[in-house]
């Protein structure tokens, strides 16, 4: 038979006096309250002249997504390193950045275009005297550097690289360029043009050489991502287009599956898309008619010596101004491509619907396009257009010194 249990310990007269022993047994005092002095580590609010504003997504509507301060602190500092100073939410996806100097500040607008968590950040210059219409502040033009693909180095100057640049947008007249400029990288030329991005982005743009012969400059844009194939515009893709959605409710299920998912070229973002024959070198591929023929000529010689069958009356046959010269390869009439999704389109779904214009048609002879003066000034471009009467107004006697 088990023991009886121990009785339980009798409780103490006072408590309190019994708990006080064990503390001090076990050096354990009561809790303490304490206090830091902050005072003079409070920061002094930001005062910075050098100021710029930032807009994810377009000009009118909202992004794609929200961006966050942190989000876009944490893009900035990646991508300004030391540059990056100060940024205070303004607004839903609208932001200040402070610079400590202004050439931070010019540094900053100069590099343009800015990516945060794949959105495409939209500048002005913030007036720091505050006299700037707040309805000037459009979010409209976007700086981007372009390459050129398909210009034949015979053919590449300052002189047609600016009339291409005003069939995209506006020259920037910030950066120079040089004849050297036109010949620095093989492959292409690079230029700097200011979009209006509430038109299409183009994917090329045909080059009247003379009446028989074109050639076809393909455009690609930096560090731009978001681009829709189908209408041609900036901040969203293909599957978030709201014009093809659209375009697609008006038609039965059988017409609406051989809508095109794509009318411009992937190349303006994705620049391994740039067709192959855009990049071959102008040695292989001539322009001037005498010195193709001899090229052709030796050529089949060549040839010929190299195979003891051939015979001569082929050669002769052929001609020097051969069918197969590479003098005689264009690229194919981008118009020839939209003709024929707009008449597939207009056969499966009538004459009332109408795919979006294809603005990359951009067909001129280098004899006929005159330069026009660009409507941006050195520097940042203005904020409204000039036909504004409020640009005109606020402009007048009060431009930074940034627009001399």
């Amino acid at each position: 038979m088990d023991p009886d249990p121990e009785p339980p310990l009798p409780l103490p007269n006072n408590p309190s006096a019994e708990l006080d022993f064990d503390f001090q047994s076990l050096n354990i005092s009561h809790k303490e309250e304490i206090q830091i002095d902050f005072e003079n580590q409070i920061q002094e609010p930001v005062s910075s002249p050098f100021k710029l504003l930032f807009k994810a997504g377009p000009p009118v509507g909202k992004a794609s997504r929200n961006v966050t301060t942190f989000m876009f602190e944490r893009a900035m500092r990646a991508a300004w390193g030391s540059r990056f100073y100060k940024v205070k939410q303004v607004d839903e996806n609208i932001f200040m950045a402070y610079f400590r100097t202004e050439e931070d500040q010019r540094w900053v607008w100069q590099k343009q275009p800015w990516i945060a968590e794949r959105e495409t950040m939209m500048v002005e210059w913030a007036d720091p005297s505050g006299r700037r219409p707040k309805e000037s502040y459009t979010f409209r033009y976007l700086p981007v550097n372009i390459h050129l693909y398909g210009i034949p180095r015979s053919l590449r100057s300052v002189d047609l690289i600016e009339k291409i640049i005003e069939k995209i947008g506006v020259k920037d007249n910030s950066v120079v360029m040089t004849g050297n400029a036109m010949f620095r990288i093989p492959e292409y030329v690079i230029a700097r043009v200011i979009l209006d991005v509430m038109k299409p982005l183009l994917d090329s743009i045909t080059i009247s050489i003379s009446k028989e012969k074109k050639i076809k400059v393909y455009i690609h844009y930096e560090k731009l991502v978001k681009v829709c194939n189908f209408c041609g515009h900036l901040f969203h893709n293909v599957s978030s287009c709201n014009k093809r959605q659209a375009f697609i409710w008006k038609l039965n299920p059988a017409d609406a599956i051989k809508v095109p998912e794509e009318i411009y070229g992937k190349w303006r973002t994705q620049e391994q898309e740039i067709p192959a024959e855009a990049r071959e070198d102008e040695e292989n591929n001539s322009w001037d008619p005498h010195i193709q023929s001899f090229k052709d000529f030796f050529g089949k010689s060549a040839a010929a010596s190299s195979s003891p069958n051939a015979s001569a009356g082929s050669m002769n046959k052929e001609g020097i101004f051969s069918e197969n010269s590479s003098r005689l390869q264009m690229v194919p009439s981008a118009g020839k491509q939209s003709s024929a999704i707009n008449a597939t389109v207009q056969g499966m779904a009538g004459d009332n619907l109408q795919l979006p214009e294809r603005s990359r048609e951009k067909s001129f002879p280098t004899s006929q396009v005159q330069p026009r003066k660009g409507i941006f000034g050195h520097g940042p471009p203005p904020f409204l257009s000039p036909s504004d009467n409020i640009q005109n107004q606020w402009s007048q006697g009060q431009t930074h010194s940034w627009y001399v």
